[in-house]
């Protein structure tokens, strides 16, 4: 997790071809949470700003292109770096965000990005294809799995606040992940944690979205929910 503390440090190497960008965020009490990222693109740019909130701003002298942000936790040898996003580029100037130094608690900021979505690994499995490239806005995601603790503590109040659930969650203890739900009571759950924290909830039985989605069964259809507001479970491509 990021904070305001955070010492920032940039060094810039231009190749040829390539630029790689290095952002060293060192807490001021753990030198060795250190993160670094890099981004390499097909042709020659110039970063013309940073910001502590995680944005980055670079210039670049064609557009239509695709940048690759790579991350890693220690500059020793090159395998260290693994795949962070892919960056649509449509303009010679693009401001992305790595990172968010002040997440909700819990989360973590998912920056927006392509990837190729489908059969990558070529198993063959045809409700894999085609593959296809996809673009996902950024998001937060939660850390961990939703504990038996905060699964309780959500569902309890919303019992009390107009919900109904078919299952009330098992777990072997409470600082474990619940399980033996269904879909249905996720996303009732979901919506029951955002009125909770008095946030306006994702999922409705209606396209007007009028009607809170808090008890029985309905088969939510996309335009029923309100994709930017609340909780809710994340799309098979965020996941």
């Amino acid at each position: 997790m990021w904070s305001e503390a955070n010492q920032i440090k940039i060094t810039i190497i231009k190749p040829k071809v390539t630029l790689l960008l290095f952002l060293a965020l060192l807490p001021a009490a753990r030198a060795d949470d250190a993160r670094f990222f890099r981004i390499a693109g097909p042709v020659v740019s110039t970063i013309t700003g940073f910001s502590a909130d995680g944005y980055v701003t670079w210039t670049n002298e064609t557009t239509n292109a695709t940048f690759i942000v790579q991350t890693a936790v220690s500059l020793v040898g090159p395998s260290n770096w693994v795949d962070y996003i892919q960056v649509p580029v449509t303009n010679s100037v693009t401001t992305h965000r790595l990172y968010d130094p002040n997440p909700p608690a819990g989360m973590a900021l998912i920056p927006a990005g392509s990837f190729m979505m489908g059969d990558t690994f070529g198993e063959h499995n045809f409700t894999e294809l085609p593959v296809h490239p996809v673009y996902v806005s950024a998001f937060y995601l939660d850390r961990y799995e939703v504990m038996k603790a905060l699964w309780d503590e959500v569902y309890n109040w919303a019992l009390t606040n107009g919900y109904s659930f078919d299952h009330a969650g098992f777990a072997k203890a409470t600082n474990h992940p619940v399980s033996t739900i269904s879909w249905y009571d996720s996303v009732k759950w979901c919506n029951a944690r955002s009125e909770k924290e008095g946030r306006m909830p994702a999922y409705y039985i209606d396209a007007a979205h009028t009607t809170v989605f808090r008890r029985g069964q309905t088969n939510v259809q996309n335009d029923w929910v309100k994709w930017v507001a609340g909780y809710r479970l994340p799309t098979e491509a965020e996941w």
